[in-house]
């Protein structure tokens, strides 16, 4: 086993391949760990749905037993900012649960969460894009 980028850090990955692009998209609840001290109840803080972007090379370069050349990816996509008005750590993880398909370099991932300023309302929402 061997550990990932501190940016994957998160739940519900959900990964796809690009042919077009020759890239891989991995859409999930951004955790990041936050504990702060040894009685603290927040162990993560998300700031919402994200994607990151990579290449193959980019995973294999953390399986072998150098670090020095692990990869971080390509980039970070936010693709929905959750909201939780006076909640800022514990209730913030209620969000993700992605579908990802890419059709001729065209993704289209869905998810789920409280994206809007109220902290109200839960909504399914979707995005489209392509990487180029």
């Amino acid at each position: 086993m061997k550990e990932l980028p501190y940016e994957l850090s998160g739940d519900r990955h959900k990964a796809e391949y690009d042919p077009v692009s020759d890239k891989v998209l991995v859409s999930f609840l951004q955790m990041i760990p936050a504990r702060r001290s040894a009685i603290d109840k927040h162990t993560a803080v998300s700031n919402g749905w994200y994607a990151w972007v990579w290449t193959f090379d980019d995973l294999l370069s953390h399986a072998n037993d150098d670090p020095s050349d692990d990869s971080k990816g390509e980039y970070l996509i936010e693709l929905g900012r959750t909201y939780y008005p006076g909640k800022p750590y514990d209730v913030a993880h209620d969000n993700g649960y992605s579908g990802v398909a890419c059709v001729n370099g065209v993704f289209n991932v869905v998810g789920y969460g409280c994206f809007d300023n109220t902290g109200d309302d839960r909504y399914i929402i979707s995005r489209t894009f392509s990487l180029a």
